[in-house]
């Protein structure tokens, strides 16, 4: 299975603009079905989300990531945004997609960051679904060194 994180243009420009404080705002992953059809041009906040799933093991809005932290690698030349495992203990519904938000409280101004795209959908079937960061949750390329030019973010 091939999952893939895609930043919401949105994102990329509130991160710009100062909007995201990673250790102080509370950022959430809430999970939809297939039905949710991301549009990274077009979605900005979390009431632009549509088919949230909801059943057995699944609190609407999602659930409250922990442990962000935004580091320089120096290896890769990047910024990461790194955070701990989401899991959902005992999941029932199926989901398709992860939404990953900075939660104001108010689905009208809580703005998006990215989302996952888990690539089918997937079931628990009422056991746990454990989502990992294995490359971070969201990165930014620094410019290339080379003779290339500039790359300036990556999608993962």
């Amino acid at each position: 299975m091939t999952t893939t994180c895609v930043a919401y243009g949105a994102g990329y420009r509130n991160l710009g603009l100062g909007l995201f404080d990673f250790s102080t705002h509370t950022f959430k992953m809430a999970l939809t079905t297939s039905g949710y059809t991301p549009d990274s041009d077009v979605d900005e906040f979390f009431a632009d989300i549509t088919h949230e799933i909801s059943g057995a093991g699944y609190t609407a809005g999602g659930q409250a990531l922990t442990g962000l932290t935004w580091l320089y690698d120096t290896t890769n030349h990047r910024c990461v945004l790194s955070g701990d495992t989401v899991l959902w203990a005992a999941l029932t519904p199926a989901t398709r997609f992860g939404v990953i938000y900075r939660d104001t409280g108010d689905p009208g101004t809580s703005p998006l960051l990215t989302y996952v795209d888990f690539g089918a959908d997937l079931n628990a079937g009422g056991g746990p679904l454990p989502v990992t960061f294995p490359d971070g949750v969201f990165r930014l390329l620094t410019p290339d060194p080379g003779p290339t030019g500039l790359r300036l973010a990556e999608e993962y």
